[in-house]
């Protein structure tokens, strides 16, 4: 999965286990371990695509635009995926110079199994799982 996606998840996420409350870059950044800059392009191509709210300022920030119930991982893998979930020719070709595709349709099939597990969780959800997760840690840790 490509840098920027991964990112967009990773903030994304934790302003949605934060309660939606504002977050700054120095403090996403801080928490999912990425670099201010290259997350701050990130959160604000998320705020273009209408998936954040931008603040400037001393009190500003980022916030969901929505519920995080309403927001798929499929909606922020699509705000950076230049294909829109159109996976072809992993040659970048128009046309294949053999009779058949030597991949035959996985591609495409791979692609609509990622887009439909991906439109299935929301932002809660997938921070629903990670504190279920981090629940199971703690207690087989005591």
């Amino acid at each position: 999965m490509p840098e920027n996606i991964s990112l967009a998840l990773h903030g994304m996420a934790y302003i949605a286990a934060n309660n939606n409350r504002t977050a700054n870059i120095k403090e996403i950044a801080s928490s999912i371990g990425a670099s201010e800059a290259h997350l701050s392009k990130v959160m604000q191509q998320l705020a273009r695509e209408g998936l954040a709210h931008s603040g400037r300022g001393p009190k500003g920030g980022f916030i969901l635009a929505r519920p995080p119930e309403q927001i798929t991982l499929l909606h922020i893998y699509q705000a950076f995926d230049n294909n829109k979930g159109k996976m072809d020719c992993p040659m970048l070709r128009s046309k294949c110079p053999f009779k058949h595709c030597l991949f035959g349709g996985i591609l495409g099939e791979l692609q609509g199994r990622l887009d439909e597990f991906l439109g299935s969780q929301t932002l809660a959800s997938f921070v629903e799982q990670e504190r279920l997760r981090e629940h199971q840690r703690d207690r087989q840790q005591d």
